[in-house]
């Protein structure tokens, strides 16, 4: 950023080496904003009104993604209800591994979901893997005790394409 010869530097432009030793020793520090510091998102200005302003300027974050926005509980109840329904193999059933293992697999999704939309977010990608180690087993358990309820339920959840 260019400046006029005579004004006042801009505190953005000072290094604290230029400051060092004359804190204290000058009636004039800190010094004042006096122009404008370009953010991504535009200009943020300061002593617009000509009142100095000593304070570095709040620029708004450029990721607008909040994870507040969504909806972060796991399974809705009547989610839950409506899988375990489909899937119990008797009246009551909630234990079953096929209920459990179509529950995992609709919190995977979930987590999938969530992940492409914040692919940082290492902590839920663990919890991602852990629900699909969980779901692992629970498929292995299933293909040793009953191979016939193992296929209709690969086939009904679309795994193991």
């Amino acid at each position: 950023m260019l400046r006029e010869e005579g004004s006042p530097p801009i505190l953005a432009e000072q290094s604290p080496a230029d400051y060092r030793g004359t804190i204290g020793a000058t009636a004039d520090w800190p010094r004042p904003w006096t122009g404008a510091l370009t953010a991504r998102k535009g200009t943020a200005t300061f002593a617009a009104s000509g009142a100095p302003c000593y304070h570095p300027p709040v620029i708004e974050s450029v990721n607008s993604r909040s994870s507040c926005s969504e909806e972060r509980v796991p399974l809705a109840r009547e989610e839950k209800q409506e899988i375990m329904t489909g899937y119990a193999t008797n009246e009551g059933d909630t234990g079953s591994p096929e209920v459990q293992v179509a529950l995992l697999t609709e919190r995977i999704k979930q987590l999938d979901q969530h992940l492409k939309g914040f692919p940082k977010d290492h902590h839920s990608r663990r919890g991602l893997l852990k629900l699909v180690g969980t779901r692992r087993r629970l498929l292995a358990y299933l293909m040793k005790k009953d191979s016939t309820r193992y296929r209709v339920v690969i086939g009904r959840l679309g795994l193991r394409r």
